[in-house]
């Protein structure tokens, strides 16, 4: 039950860092700030990656912000679109939960182990 958790974790750290905030913003800019899905302007505009976040973690083992560094396709803004908040909600449907929530979530499941 520690990988969710860990998972969890880099995600998270990866969210916050500056490599990510430029990997959106490059993602962003490249869209010319319209949204994908409706070709409106997305204000605020959100970055989303095609290849899902906790599926690149998972898929190449990450669990440092080094060898987040050195995943390619984490920072390649080829694997992201530029969406509004309605159109990013929509291809997020099956998750019903917050951030908040997942958190809260994951130390709750820490706790029980």
């Amino acid at each position: 039950m520690s990988k969710p958790h860990k998972a969890f974790k880099i995600t998270t750290w990866i969210r916050g860092c500056n490599s990510y905030a430029r990997w959106r913003f490059n993602v962003v800019e490249r869209d010319n700030w319209t949204c994908r899905d409706c070709d409106e302007i997305a204000v605020p505009p959100e970055a989303h990656h095609i290849v899902g976040l906790f599926k690149i973690v998972k898929d190449y083992k990450i669990t440092t912000p080094e060898e987040a560094g050195k995943c390619k396709i984490l920072w390649d803004i080829d694997n992201g679109v530029t969406l509004c908040d309605k159109c990013h909600k929509k291809r997020h449907q099956g998750i019903k939960l917050t951030w908040k929530q997942i958190g809260n979530l994951f130390t709750f499941m820490k706790k029980k182990i």
